[in-house]
């Protein structure tokens, strides 16, 4: 059940759904209502096209809601980000070729916005894969060059000029 009237998938992954003999595709519809007692029997959906209701016998739900960055409050920061409020970082502009981008980064590291001392990773410009596992990756990776960059720029006071934006994150994080 898809709530729009096509998949956004990739391609190859569009194919295996729409191949797979067990898979029923219903798009243009909305869930109403779960059904069951103690456990999942079924759902009550509504077609978005006709207002038709109908209900679907299942025994199990797995629900993807979307993905939006979580970056509002860097809005007016000077960080830039794409028209989905993904951020851009060092690697991220180099690698996507924005080559009006790239001359605003520091390539020593990638994921480094355009505002020296700081940095994202993860789902917040993570706009292709987001997934746990990478969003961890990226995390880990994101530490270490931090940890070079605080090395390097230990006597020069940064952290006074991203205080505010940082200080929005916590808040963000905690709202």
């Amino acid at each position: 059940m898809h709530r729009r009237d096509a998949l956004r998938a990739s391609k190859i992954m569009q194919e295996k759904v729409l191949n797979n003999p067990k898979i029923e595709v219903k798009l243009d519809r909305e869930i109403i209502d779960f059904l069951g007692e103690d456990r999942v029997s079924g759902i009550k959906m509504k077609d978005n096209k006709t207002g038709k209701e109908e209900v679907l016998d299942v025994r199990g739900i797995f629900l993807a809601i979307g993905h939006t960055p979580s970056t509002k409050f860097l809005s007016g920061s000077g960080v830039i980000m794409d028209k989905k409020g993904y951020i851009y970082t060092a690697d991220r502009a180099g690698f996507e070729s924005a080559n009006e981008l790239k001359e605003k980064f520091e390539p020593k590291f990638r994921f480094q916005t355009n505002i020296k001392g700081l940095f994202a990773a993860g789902d917040c410009m993570d706009s292709m894969y987001r997934q746990i596992g990478t969003a961890v990756g990226m995390g880990i990776a994101a530490e270490i060059e931090i940890e070079k960059y605080l090395e390097e720029n230990k006597d020069k006071g940064f952290v006074e000029k991203i205080g505010e934006i940082a200080k929005k994150a916590v808040q963000c994080c905690i709202d």
